[in-house]
């Protein structure tokens, strides 16, 4: 149930520090070394999280592109900013992070991809921004156009391959003018700048990267990095998909999936990792820049994704459904001794408890000390949970409108999943099944948890004003209509086929 509202922001730092939002787009939870994949290669994050704060569950409301961050600028659940999937996403400029932060007297810059609809070059916010939008932009974005400066003008889709093709292939383009770089570049390039004009202004920036997200095209020599026979396989329970409903085994055989060898899935998630462990080299450069200037004891670092990678797990790839490896992401903060006093954050730690991505718009802002606009979501303060002072609570997730509805409640140990097209039940025990490949919902024996996790969903969704997916004290269904799957009649272009 959500918390009451709470009086964040109330406090005044002695100084403002800056603020430094890093995230990435499909990086799922456990793609992370200190997640304890000892093999994956991620030392820049793995050091920030130790000597951070890393919070080891937390989960996208909305899994997809434009919802999540819609949730980072907005502060608010899906359910009051009303985006539930890649759709249009309007927002007040002066409420969102770096508008309030704006307001504030920060100085606000992002680079990177942002995925504001329907114009791409809306600042909401931001006093400034450097984009890339994947080839979203039928003018170009930043990249492409620097791109053309160079040898390599026009090459970063010589390789053919579209942003939701799972086919590995190495970047036709070298490192040194691979996307993730060019961004890193950007950033880095904003440090140096502002800290030669206004080094007194405090800064946010909102550094964003396009990559893990396919295509799974490394740049050399991360294209090597990981031999395809030695990174873990997808865990599956068998073609027939048991556990999952039929609109997610119909979309295993729309998209193609079912016809990869496990040849080309070892070797997408190969080319995945590889993308992971050039971003932590990315970063490691950022921050190296900010130690360089000075400007660490002053900066509070946070890291997420807005979503994760199913990488052939349940024989799905991408994301847009609430199984861990598309709902679960990374979090990471870290914060300057005074920062980490005047909140009270206490010592750095690992966090167990359940957090999600309505918590970090207001949690900087509250670093800050800025005003939290009233519209702001209830979640328990991050700072609260990171210091053990609230436990955390379930999060409720949401993706898609009327009847083509998921929703979902995560509590510690049991996960709750709803189908509205078809009734759909989803039940798992992730004490005992953390790879999600049991569904309980069918088994007698767990008709009291079923029972109660639905329930614990109804009061959940009214509680957020989620009525459009209720029916009286009941969830809302409908008897299964393959035409209203997104996989279906509506959208019979694969994402696997689409160039961009």
């Amino acid at each position: 149930m959500p918390s009451a509202p709470t009086s964040w922001g109330s406090h005044m730092p002695a100084q403002r520090p800056n603020i430094l939002f890093i995230t990435t787009d499909q990086q799922r939870g456990d793609a992370v070394g200190v997640a304890g994949q000892s093999w994956l290669q991620t030392p820049t994050l793995d050091a920030l999280a130790r000597d951070g704060y890393y919070l080891a569950r937390c989960y996208s409301e909305t899994p997809v592109c434009v919802a999540a961050r819609t949730t980072w600028m907005t502060g608010q659940h899906p359910w009051a900013h009303g985006v539930f999937g890649n759709s249009r996403n309007p927002m007040n400029p002066e409420n969102t992070l770096p508008g309030v932060l704006t307001r504030h007297g920060y100085r606000t810059h992002g680079a990177g991809k942002f995925h504001f609809t329907p114009d791409q070059r809306m600042l909401n916010g931001f006093e400034s921004t450097v984009i890339c939008e994947e080839g979203r932009m039928p003018e170009g974005d930043d990249y492409h156009h620097w791109l053309q400066t160079t040898p390599w003008a026009g090459l970063e889709r010589a390789h053919g391959v579209g942003n939701n093709d799972i086919f590995a292939v190495p970047s036709p383009v070298p490192e040194s003018h691979y996307v993730s770089t060019w961004t890193a570049n950007e950033a880095i390039r904003f440090l140096h700048q502002h800290h030669a004009i206004e080094p007194e202004r405090p800064f946010y920036l909102h550094c964003s990267f396009t990559k893990p997200h396919s295509a799974y095209d490394p740049p050399r020599p991360y294209d090597e990095l990981y031999a395809p026979d030695e990174v873990p396989e997808p865990w599956r329970n068998g073609k027939d998909m048991p556990e999952s409903p039929p609109q997610l085994r119909r979309a295993n055989f729309e998209y193609t999936w079912h016809s990869l060898g496990p040849e080309q899935i070892a070797l997408a998630r190969a080319f995945y990792y590889g993308n992971i462990t050039h971003l932590d080299h990315c970063i490691g450069r950022l921050l190296g820049v900010l130690d360089g200037l000075g400007l660490r004891e002053d900066t509070v670092i946070v890291f997420n994704s807005d979503h994760g990678d199913l990488m052939g797990d349940h024989n799905l790839f991408f994301k847009s459904n609430f199984y861990e490896e598309s709902t679960h992401v990374p979090l990471i903060v870290w914060a300057p001794e005074a920062i980490r006093n005047e909140l009270d954050l206490g010592p750095s730690r690992r966090v167990d408890s359940l957090t999600s991505q309505e918590q970090l718009m207001p949690f900087m802002l509250s670093a800050a000390g800025a005003e939290i606009p009233p519209e702001v979501g209830t979640a328990p303060p991050l700072a609260d949970v990171i210091a053990g002072r609230h436990p955390g609570e379930p999060v409720h997730g949401v993706f898609g409108n009327q009847d083509n509805r998921q929703l979902a409640l995560i509590e510690e140990r049991y996960k709750y999943i709803w189908w509205a097209n078809g009734r759909f039940e989803q039940l798992f025990d992730r004490q005992s099944d953390p790879t999600e490949l049991t569904n309980l919902a069918d088994d007698p024996a767990y008709d009291d948890e079923l029972g109660r996790m639905r329930a614990a969903l109804v009061e959940v969704v009214r509680a957020h004003g989620g009525h459009a997916a209720l029916d009286g004290d009941d969830l809302r269904g409908r008897d299964y209509d393959e035409s209203r799957t997104r996989f279906g009649k509506r959208n019979p272009q694969p994402w696997g086929r689409r160039p961009y």
